[in-house]
């Protein structure tokens, strides 16, 4: 088996042809479909791109047609690996390997943007069906203190969705976002461990720390459109606000806040434990949750 250094070289320069590689060698054989997702192009002119150039690394075969790592492509991922583990520690960056959410985690995305539609049509039907001026701007007492257009209402649709739109961006980039921005991992106990368990393993952690984001942000959805309601109905009764309304939503998104950290945490703690098997054991997408 000839390998030409200077080729292999300029073939693994390319980020994304190296998380095909290791996506390939963690999940063996995967469709092209799949293998899309997984590297997170939506562009097929630029995925054919990489796996021309990949070359004899990769192949594809079967009677689905599923790439593969050739074996020169395995030696190539095995290089990679123990070249990391011997300059691990000699700069502060690292990488994370690319892993598909599981169906639980996708749903919650879904969920997401269903919310996001909700908070959106509620103040979108107060406008239709509210007078031309509303109270809408109220003392610590609840008791309006002057009225606004109902064109308010448009911009409450908008300003009500931005934290839910942060968290459905932050689900949908967490690889770029992470690999770009490591420091971004805002608690030191999780980093420190993420940066010690196998490159190709580290999808999997990011998965379940991104799930509990998702979580949060559900929670946080649910309490604004609660709060958009309120708001609606304080202005078609012409009452203040609910101060109890504005409270809940605090301590609810307050709590969900304080449950991801404890999470991330618990999480921070299973991957210190865990062990760099080479058999991967307990990190396969599909069998833990």
């Amino acid at each position: 088996m000839s390998i030409d250094v200077a080729k292999l070289n300029k073939t693994l320069s390319d980020g994304t042809r190296v998380n095909i590689l290791q996506i390939l060698k963690l999940r063996g054989p995967t469709s092209y479909v799949d293998l899309m997702e997984a590297v997170g192009i939506t562009n097929t002119g630029q995925l054919n791109y990489h796996l021309k150039v990949l070359g004899d690394l990769i192949r594809k075969e079967g009677p689905g047609g599923k790439y593969e790592l050739t074996e020169k492509g395995a030696v190539a991922v095995d290089f990679l690996d123990k070249f990391r583990t011997l300059t691990d520690g000699l700069d502060a960056g690292f990488s994370i390997a690319p892993a598909p959410y599981e169906m639980a985690a996708r749903s919650l995305q879904g969920l997401l943007c269903l919310e996001i539609l909700a908070v959106a049509l509620i103040n979108v039907y107060a406008f239709l069906v509210s007078p031309a001026n509303v109270p809408l701007h109220y003392n610590l007492n609840g008791q309006a203190l002057s009225t606004a257009p109902r064109t308010i209402f448009l911009l409450l649709a908008v300003i009500l969705n931005i934290p839910q739109g942060i968290f459905l961006l932050l689900s949908l980039t967490r690889y770029r976002l992470m690999n770009r921005y490591p420091f971004a991992i805002g608690l030191p106990a999780f980093r420190a461990s993420l940066a010690k368990i196998d490159y190709e393993k580290r999808g999997y952690w990011i998965n379940k720390l991104f799930s509990g984001i998702l979580i949060v942000g559900l929670v946080t959805g649910a309490m604004l459109f609660f709060l958009a309601v309120s708001i609606y109905e304080s202005a078609l009764s012409a009452s203040g606000l609910s101060t109890s309304a504005v409270l809940l939503t605090v301590i609810v998104v307050g709590a969900a806040v304080v449950g991801l950290v404890y999470r991330a945490l618990r999480y921070s703690g299973e991957m210190a434990a865990d062990t760099k098997d080479a058999t991967g054991v307990g990190y396969n997408s599909g069998t833990r949750s």
